[in-house]
């Protein structure tokens, strides 16, 4: 038992730690200190990092923003040496030359290159004709035309600014009525052609511009306007007397058309464009002399106007009756366009001509698909009368009428039938509306003198006789061979009432009519117009 106790009361020895325990502690607060140390640097590096790149991006940044500003300065240079320049706009202050080139009117404001100038900066002259050098461009259709819409808008509201405390010249004023003409600010653009008159300049190229975009729209009061204020300022310049005469015939007045083409005196003077438009009016005027004249004048062509040049030369073969060159050419413009009305309705008229009517009937069946226009139903009335059937030519004149009641063809034929007929009062009344729709129509002058002849109304018929040839010298020998003419009137009579030269002066022409004729009812005489 004491022994017992002993033992256990005799304190424990401590028993010794081996050498591997001390290592252990020694590496692991070594890795602790490793640890933080390097975490302490990975910071440090990320800081200086961070710092390097803020700097390069700054640097980046600046240098792309550099990059732009020059090529912004490039592209503007580059803008301004290809920018077309608008150097002679025609504004002519007072024109000494009518048959000048249409060019050479006048010379425009010398311009250099555009510049921007501050909103709160006046504009002068030069700054104007800077903004305005950049937005115009010389045209072919048109006198001028617009380089660059958008830009043309924001120059013309930046010229608006000035514009009510401006002391431009008349040059100036001139040129920006047109820019506010194509950008269709018309009153504002009336108002400063209107200054350039009041400082002495006849603004050309604005009466010009105006007068064709009326025409374009078929506006035809506001292109007789401008037309006349073209003919007032340079009488008899090639370019005024063609819109002049384009205009009265959209008006309806064939015979101040004709008249206006009597004053063109040089012909050579139109661009190429203007003289085929001069062919299709003289075709509409039914004058085929002078058509030749100006397919003789056309010479060599671009590309893209040899077919309208093509379909002129047609119409005038077939009055020639060269058929058979005419039909090619007409067959060849209906494979280019095979659905061009007016090619189609000559190319009736040519198999018309060569006697092969159910040919021109079916070339002429296209009126269906037009009905508005008139043409193509006068001359399948037409056909019907030349291949003996008058009673069938009525309907295709009432659908004529219905497309275009001042249509003088159409009223000649229902003259023609009547007299056939004898119906002498309602022959005299179509042909009479004939007559004042186209004062210059000499075939229904000669056939009044041919029904005041019947009638035995010797005056009246010597008075329609006398405007026939005026218009029409070979009448005359049409007239001697006339037998109700020459039981009236003696082969001398008639070579007396024969002008010596010279057209109807036009105050003996009868006015034209101030009100659309009405169609004729199909079983009643026409009124008259």
């Amino acid at each position: 038992m004491d022994k017992g106790n002993r033992m256990s009361s005799t304190p424990p020895h401590p028993q010794p730690r081996g050498p591997s325990s001390g290592v252990i502690e020694r590496l692991y607060v070594l890795c602790i200190v490793s640890s933080a140390a390097l975490l302490l640097v990975i910071i440090v590096l990320t800081l200086f990092v961070a710092g390097l790149l803020r700097k390069q991006s700054d640097a980046l940044s600046q240098t792309i923003t550099e990059l732009d500003e020059r090529l912004a300065a490039v592209e503007q240079t580059l803008a301004e040496q290809e920018a077309p320049q608008l150097a002679a706009v025609p504004e002519p202050a007072q024109i000494t030359q009518p048959d000048d080139e249409r060019e050479t009117i006048s010379d425009a404001p010398a311009s250099g290159p555009a510049t921007a100038v501050p909103a709160d900066q006046a504009l002068d002259d030069a700054a104007v004709n800077a903004l305005l050098d950049r937005v115009l461009v010389a045209g072919d259709d048109l006198p001028v035309l617009l380089a660059d819409p958008r830009a043309a808008d924001a120059a013309l509201q930046r010229v608006l600014q000035d514009a009510a405390q401006a002391r431009w010249s008349g040059e100036t004023w001139a040129r920006v009525a047109v820019l506010a003409r194509l950008l269709e600010h018309n009153d504002e653009a009336e108002m400063y052609a209107r200054q350039a008159a009041a400082d002495g300049v006849l603004p050309w190229a604005y009466n010009e511009l105006s007068a064709r975009l009326a025409l374009m729209g078929r506006r035809g009061p506001e292109a007789l306007t401008f037309a006349q204020r073209l003919a007032e300022q340079a009488p008899g310049h090639p370019i005024a007397c063609l819109l002049l005469a384009q205009a009265s015939a959209l008006q309806g007045n064939l015979a101040a058309a004709d008249e206006a083409l009597n004053e063109l005196d040089n012909l050579d003077d139109l661009p190429h464009p203007d003289k085929l438009r001069l062919g299709y009016l003289l075709i509409d005027l039914e004058r085929w002399e002078a058509l030749g004249i100006v397919l003789d004048a056309l010479g060599p062509l671009p590309d893209e106007l040899i077919p309208e040049r093509d379909y002129l030369r047609a119409v005038w073969l077939v009055q020639e009756r060269q058929l058979a060159q005419a039909l090619a050419i007409l067959d060849y413009l209906l494979e280019l366009h095979p659905d061009d009305y007016d090619v189609q309705t000559w190319r009736g008229v040519a198999l018309l001509q060569a006697g092969q009517f159910e040919a021109a009937r079916e070339a002429l069946a296209h009126a269906e698909q037009t009905p508005a226009r008139p043409e193509a139903w006068y001359w399948l009335g037409v056909l019907e009368i030349e291949d003996g059937h008058p009673e069938a030519a009525l309907p295709y004149l009432q659908r004529c009428f219905a497309a275009s009641a001042r249509y003088a063809p159409a009223w000649e034929a229902l003259g023609t039938l009547a007299l056939n007929r004898g119906d002498l009062p309602t022959a005299l009344a179509n042909l009479g509306n004939a007559v004042q729709l186209n004062p210059r129509r000499a075939s229904a002058h000669f056939l009044m003198a041919i029904v005041h002849a019947k009638a035995s109304r010797r005056e009246e018929a010597a008075q329609a006789l006398q405007g026939a040839f005026f218009l029409d010298e070979t009448l005359l020998e049409t007239a001697k061979q006339t037998e109700v003419l020459t039981g009236m009137f003696a082969a001398q009579e008639l070579e007396n009432l024969a002008p010596a030269e010279g057209p109807v002066p036009p105050a003996e022409q009868p006015a034209p009519p101030a009100e659309q004729p009405a169609p004729p009812a199909e079983d009643q005489p026409p009124e008259s117009p």
